[in-house]
């Protein structure tokens, strides 16, 4: 690995040819002129073809991508429309909804106010919004949330379930709606033991913002991040004018779908709804790259703060390093040093940003589609564009290794491995619908590539590498830290009425029990016809009956499960080796 500092400045590409970026790389109207410098042609001869390998011929809609390091862009490449029926072209200034990624904008505001010692982030948000959680019942999951330190906000550690579905949007204002909601959010696991995305109790953080700075959220987040870095096209705010930006593509139509979705984007949601333009995200992400100097929005010591590892527990158990908001492991990227990344999407709004801290770079990506390139696509040309800058210009050595292509995934296959798999280390349940596969996770699914008799392999992030058929009924599973699973495939009959009638997430009665017994809450549910439990390590195991009454886990010793066994209660709960656990609120 090079020094750091060598590379957090500009070496090889001059400022002059920022000017250029936007004018040569929109590829649908304009071609490059002759007087590009010279050190500009070369990298664009380097990236292209990373980037054709991802863009579709066929479409239209749009996407930008822009390699940049901390005093600007080094290289930007826009394609298609933000406007197919206008034909106005999707560039640096195309405003999209960034999703997600909103939140980090909400936490550098919050970590600015720790800055001027407004608030302090290991106080519990109810310190600072006192009237929001006025009425919490002591011991509920609500009053539960009131004692959520900001800091586990930030990094979505509270172990609290408070995230929305997009039907949630609609007509949503966090002032009037967010207590509604979070009284019924899921308490699932103790403070730091996992990861568990927790959208709403960023929009409690905007309450915070607003009742702290006397303004309005949008105004407070105006002034203190987005004026200061020149970010002039952003803002949480709606506004009708963005239609002229962006709109919203999906399949292989061409036509928006504005007009049946403006119900969803007349919305301010602190969480979701931040509209931005890759030009203007720039600035705030190359700010955050270098963390030896304070920056014009937060000091040196919060941006460090912001890429501190959070729960070494996650780590291990969820394979997840966190910081505030952003993650800080990709295995794709381990080679190129400190790595913090992040995505976020809203309807057909799509982005991606990869930081490679230790070499002064960073990589944005975003699309108006979904058809033109997916999430996790996103973050593959991104992954390889910081490769091959990596490669080329800085001199690293990148380990590749060459795939199969990806092929249809042939009938006979999809009858094999149709179902749910399991083993001591887990479940895998595959999903088809025609021509592509998915992995049914925990909470979550992961897209698979069928190639050949290379097996399916995994996209996005995830412990698994390849999965390939084995004799059958069996599948075999090859995972990132080089160790081999087996699985076979379930086929038992279906499960008593008893069992199936308790599925739903469970938390432990007397808290007393803790931390001697060490499982504060689990989840039992239906996947296809197998019966799963799930503690918060993201892995899910099967449950097998020995009667109605009593139940076994198929696990390893890796898991809290092994060696118990489940029973069912007379009072519609559950007892784990003699400790009582209850159905929680709205656990069905």
């Amino acid at each position: 690995m090079q020094p750091k500092n060598r590379f957090s400045r500009r070496t090889m590409i001059v400022r002059a040819a920022a000017v250029l970026i936007t004018f040569c790389s929109t590829s649908i109207l304009i071609s490059c002129p002759n007087d590009v410098p010279s050190d500009r042609r070369r990298l664009e001869a380097e990236l292209m073809p990373v980037v054709e390998r991802y863009q579709s011929k066929e479409l239209e809609p749009g996407f930008g991508i822009c390699l940049f390091d901390t005093e600007g862009p080094l290289w930007s490449y826009y394609y298609g429309y933000a406007d197919t029926n206008r034909k106005i072209p999707f560039s640096g200034k195309t405003v999209f909804w960034t999703g997600n990624v909103s939140e980090l904008a909400v936490a550098a505001k919050i970590l600015q106010l720790s800055d001027a010692g407004k608030i302090h982030i290991n106080d519990p948000i109810s310190r600072y919004i006192p009237d929001f959680f006025k009425g919490a019942v002591p011991g509920s999951g609500f009053a539960k949330i009131a004692d959520a330190q900001i800091e586990d906000i930030l990094s979505h550690l509270t172990g609290i379930a408070a995230d929305y579905s997009s039907l949630d949007y609609v007509n949503y204002e966090p002032l009037r709606n967010l207590k509604e909601f979070l009284v019924d959010a899921g308490e699932g696991f103790p403070p730091g033991s996992r990861y568990t995305h927790a959208g709403a109790l960023f929009d409690l953080l905007g309450i915070l913002i607003e009742k702290t700075e006397g303004k309005p959220f949008g105004d407070a987040m105006k002034e203190g991040i987005f004026h200061p870095l020149g970010m002039e096209s952003t803002s949480f705010k709606y506004h009708s004018s963005l239609f002229d930006a962006t709109l919203n593509y999906k399949s292989r139509d061409t036509n928006p779908f504005e007009t049946k979705m403006l119900d969803f984007q007349n919305v301010e949601i602190p969480s979701n709804s931040m509209r931005s333009t890759i030009e203007d995200l720039i600035p705030f992400y190359s700010g955050l790259i270098d963390e030896e100097e304070d920056r014009p929005f937060l000091s040196h010591v919060s941006i460090r703060k912001m890429f501190t590892t959070k729960s070494e527990y996650s780590l291990a158990r969820q394979g997840k390093k966190i910081g505030y908001v952003w993650m800080l492991s990709l295995p794709e990227l381990s080679h190129l040093g400190e790595i913090a990344w992040y995505n976020g999407r809203y309807l057909s709004n799509r982005n991606v940003i990869i930081l490679a801290r230790d070499l002064g770079i960073g990589v944005v990506c975003a699309t108006n589609s979904w058809e033109i390139i997916e999430t996790e696509s996103i973050l593959d040309l991104a992954v390889e564009t910081l490769n091959k800058y990596a490669e080329t210009e800085l001199g690293i050595a990148i380990k590749r290794i060459e795939l199969p292509s990806v092929e249809r995934v042939p009938p006979g296959i999809v009858d094999s491995l149709k179902g749910v798999f399991a083993s001591p280390f887990g479940v895998y349940a595959f999903v088809f619908d025609e021509a592509s596969a998915e992995l049914a996770l925990e909470d979550s699914s992961a897209h698979l590539e069928y190639r050949g008799r290379g097996g399916f392999y995994m996209k996005g992030d995830s412990d698994i590498e390849i999965i390939s058929a084995g004799p059958e009924g069996y599948i075999t599973i090859y995972k990132k830290n080089d160790t081999i699973d087996t699985a076979a495939k379930v086929r038992h009959s279906p499960y008593e009425s008893m069992w199936v009638s308790r599925t739903g997430t469970y938390r432990i009665r007397d808290s007393s029990k803790l931390p001697a017994f060490n499982l504060y809450a689990f989840s039992l549910n239906m996947k296809q016809n197998a019966l799963v439990v799930s503690s918060g390590d993201a892995k899910e195991y099967l449950v097998v009956p020995s009667s109605p009454y009593e139940a076994k886990v198929l696990c390893n010793a890796s898991s809290i499960f092994f060696g118990k066994t489940l029973k069912v209660s007379d009072d519609s709960g559950l007892m784990i080796e003699g400790v009582a656990f209850e159905k929680t609120r709205g656990g069905s």
